[in-house]
């Protein structure tokens, strides 16, 4: 992401989506936590403030929302620098507190001084930190320097606890207090901070972890690679396979996931079996008092586990072996507090999904046995029936055993609240509520939809495009779309094959390779990967099958295939709807039908298309959202679109497939204005043999994947040809050449009849930029600014040299 830094401190930054807000230092949107490592949890500086004004006396302390801060990644580049983070934690005697007096107070704390000097030696914003006892940095440095550093924590330095330095080679989250000590904007750095931070870095680098001895207490450590109650990503961290920087989110995850676990493990069993784990051991140890760090991280995950809330809520007085912190003096909240919430009911629905409903691209999907179906109505449904799941909570409260009469009463006045709470959820209000929540929390990345591009879901598995091979459905696949076809390897369409020899005037011909190459390019289609960068302009000038051809291949992939809109391969409407290119993703054949005749192509919007960088777009009144193109584009067309550029750029991706056979009626097959007849009811035969057209597709993808596109001789003329007839510089030199007679020709009348002889020839003209570099390239030809008398006039003019004899030897087109 690029900006420019404006005057104000964090204007330039505060518009950029790096910002989220915080509980105490803990990224968390009111509702619950948020990751630095999602993007789509980041949001603008505004958006963040916005949510701590509403949340920051949130009844549920741990969402209480107490700041903002900043994501710092790598992406974050400002005129070619990088923005990085130094935090100087610990500073003996050097504030009062931020939040209090807001002042620096580095009176009588001499042994602070040196950090001070670090302040002084790196000349940039510097701000108070959260606690009151630390400084945060932030600067600019070229992004090649960034690049070669990781981000370091717990850097020794005299006069402070340690030094952190956040280069962004991983995301990491800091919080911004505004509170500036020094009077200085975001600034770039010299050499000499620059070379200060290198040796800071270096020191970082070399640094060892030490072993630390913990009092394991009376816990019994058990081993935890081997609990089912973990996810890949808690797997990977106890291999020690997490990198740092990247550990914090999944460590709490994993400890969530233990105490949460069906065996109820003890605290202290929990401890010690996390810090027996040696990936755990290195995480914990990074912190000086790595004790008390491991302690703490693990009764904040209590706090926040369903085991936790739940045993807080139904103990009532009586303390937990976690040793809870007090309730402030004089306040009796209701025990049911974080039952009757939003947050409460988002979880309840969560649960009762049961992973069946996702979030993402700004659709709701539901899985159905097959894949992740887009049906926003079906989750809406599950929203309605909170009322009946609160319902059933109130009748476990009622009739949960109970050791005493005061223990009694809690229940029913807990099923009591849960009871009311029930009714209001009934309310449109506190439904919408909810299911806004429940999108957080099921929240998927658009990238992680779809992610296998050689999976082809049908409705009786998942085919291998690499193998031809079938395995069962999955839902971890997060697969979006099935055919309803079953697949059959030995399905055979011996209809469609005769058609397609027809279409590609190959019958009777023993190797067919326009047909060959076509199931090839169809099988490639059918993935999602774009590795070809290949764009296909079906040519013909009518009834000769191409459509009908296109049609088959798009009713066996169903929801694989789609169709582009309206003219949005073609020049003109530059201001299209994001919708159109959000109505791409996940597609893999995509067809554009007919470009009239003249119409041009838009070869900015095609390389784009055909390329592998990631395409940005929204749906209607969503959100936008980022994908990775998984398409191919086929233009089915009576006339070649003008493609002005002579470039390889544009020329390298595009294939034109010729269709030259001719089908029509019997009189015109007999007078040899045909070449086949015409069968009206062919398409609905067609279909009929559905089964056997997939299987064929899928062999092709299987041929392509081994290897590769290989386009045959009729393709590769047909293209070159195409190429050639698109050099209109090249045809205009050759008509218009003559004229030009001078050694020395001025550009700028050139280019005023060349723009005249496109609008006479009815094509599209290059700009002034681009066709006098389409001239230059003519062997022969040179161009330099020259002082010549031209119509009365002396003066300098861009000229080019060689044009007469260029001409003269028809060697101007390439």
């Amino acid at each position: 992401m690029n900006a420019q830094l404006a005057p104000d401190i964090f204007q330039g930054l505060s518009a950029l989506p790096i910002w989220m807000p915080h509980a105490n230092k803990t990224p968390n949107n009111g509702f619950g936590r948020l990751s630095k490592s999602v993007p789509e949890h980041w949001m603008t500086r505004a958006e963040a403030q916005q949510l701590v004004a509403q949340y920051q006396d949130n009844e549920i302390l741990d969402n209480r929302l107490t700041g903002v801060g900043m994501v710092v990644v790598n992406s974050t580049v400002i005129d070619g620098q990088r923005l990085i983070i130094i935090d100087a934690d610990g500073i003996v005697g050097a504030y009062t507190g931020v939040y209090e007096e807001k002042v620096l107070d580095p009176v009588g704390a001499a042994d602070a001084l040196p950090a001070f000097a670090l302040m002084n030696q790196i000349p940039t914003y510097w701000e108070a930190s959260p606690s009151g006892t630390g400084l945060h940095a932030y600067a600019l440095v070229p992004d090649e320097w960034a690049a070669k550093y990781a981000n370091a924590g717990h850097i020794a330095f005299p006069g402070c606890h340690h030094v952190e330095i956040y280069t962004g080679d991983a995301p990491q989250y800091a919080t911004v207090t505004g509170v500036a000590v020094n009077g200085l904007p975001i600034s770039k750095l010299d050499d000499a901070a620059l070379t200060l931070l290198a040796g800071l870095l270096k020191q970082a680098e070399g640094a060892k972890a030490s072993a630390v001895n913990f009092n394991f207490g009376n816990g019994t450590a058990f081993e935890l690679e081997s609990l089912s109650c973990f996810n890949p990503k808690h797997r990977q961290l106890l291999k020690g396979e997490i990198p740092k920087g990247q550990r914090s989110e999944v460590v709490h995850s994993l400890l969530g996931a233990l105490i949460d676990a069906p065996a109820r493990y003890a605290m202290e069993d929990i401890k010690a079996s996390a810090l027996a784990n040696a990936a755990l051991l290195d995480y914990f140890s990074k912190h000086p008092d790595a004790a008390k760090f491991a302690s703490e991280e693990i009764t904040r995950a209590y706090k926040e586990s369903t085991r936790g809330r739940l045993e807080e809520l139904g103990s009532g007085s009586r303390k937990t072996h976690m040793d809870n912190p007090k309730k402030p003096a004089g306040v009796e909240p209701l025990e049911a507090k974080h039952l009757i919430t939003d947050q409460a009911n988002a979880v309840r629905l969560q649960k009762a999904v049961g992973g069946s409903v996702i979030h993402a691209a700004g659709k709701w999907r539901v899985w159905d046995g097959t894949h992740w179906r887009e049906d926003e109505p079906a989750a809406f449904r599950m929203a309605c029936t909170l009322s009946s799941m609160i319902g059933a909570e109130a009748t476990d409260w009622e009739n949960k055993p109970y050791a005493s009469d005061e223990e009694k009463t809690k229940n029913q006045e807990i099923a009591k609240a849960l009871r009311k709470w029930g009714a209001k959820s009934e309310m449109l209000d506190r439904l919408n509520a909810a299911f806004n929540l429940l999108r957080r929390l099921v929240s998927v990345p658009a990238d992680s939809l779809d992610r296998d591009p050689f999976a082809l879901n049908v409705a009786n598995g998942t085919v291998d495009l690499r193998t031809g091979e079938l395995r069962t459905h999955n839902k971890d696949d997060l697969i979006t779309r099935c055919i309803s076809i079953t697949y059959d390897p030995k399905a055979r369409a011996p209809l469609f094959e005769k058609t397609l020899a027809e279409i590609t005037g190959e019958v009777g011909i023993v190797r067919k390779p326009l047909a060959e190459f076509l199931q090839r390019w169809f099988g490639y289609n059918a993935n999602g990967v774009t590795s070809e960068q290949k764009f296909a302009v079906h040519h013909g000038d009518g009834a000769n099958g191409k459509s009908l051809l296109l049609d088959m291949i798009s009713n066996a992939l169903g929801p694989y295939a789609g169709t582009a809109a309206p003219n949005l391969l073609m020049v003109g409407g530059q201001n299209r709807h994001p919708a159109e290119v959000a109505d791409l993703f996940g597609m893999r054949m995509v067809a554009a039908h007919e470009s009239g005749e003249g119409c041009a192509l838009n070869e900015d919007r095609i390389k784009h298309a055909t390329g592998s960088d990631k395409l940005k777009a929204r749906h209607m009144r969503q959100d936008f959202f980022e994908f990775s193109p998984t398409h191919t584009l086929n233009l089915l067309t009576n006339h070649k679109p003008q493609i002005r550029g002579q470039d390889t750029g544009i020329w390298r991706r595009v294939m034109l497939i010729p269709y030259g056979v001719t089908f029509g009626t019997a009189i015109e097959v007999d007078q040899g204005l045909a070449h086949h007849l015409r069968d009206d009811r062919l398409g609905e035969a067609l279909k009929a043999e559905v089964t056997g057209i997939l299987t064929w597709i899928v062999r092709g993808a299987v041929t392509w994947f081994q290897t590769g596109l290989r386009p045959p001789d009729v393709v590769l003329i047909a293209s070159a040809e195409y190429r050639s007839e698109q050099d209109r510089v090249g045809q205009f030199l050759s008509e218009q050449g003559t004229n030009y007679t001078r050694e020395w020709e001025p550009c700028d009348p050139m280019f005023k009849d060349y723009q005249n002889w496109c609008r006479e020839s009815g094509y599209f003209p290059l700009g002034k930029t681009n066709f006098i570099a389409a001239v230059e390239k003519r062997p022969g030809i040179r161009k330099e600014k020259r002082w010549i008398d031209f119509y009365g006039t002396k003066k300098q003019y861009r000229c080019f040299s060689g044009l007469k004899t260029a001409v003269e030897s028809e060697n101007v087109t390439l």
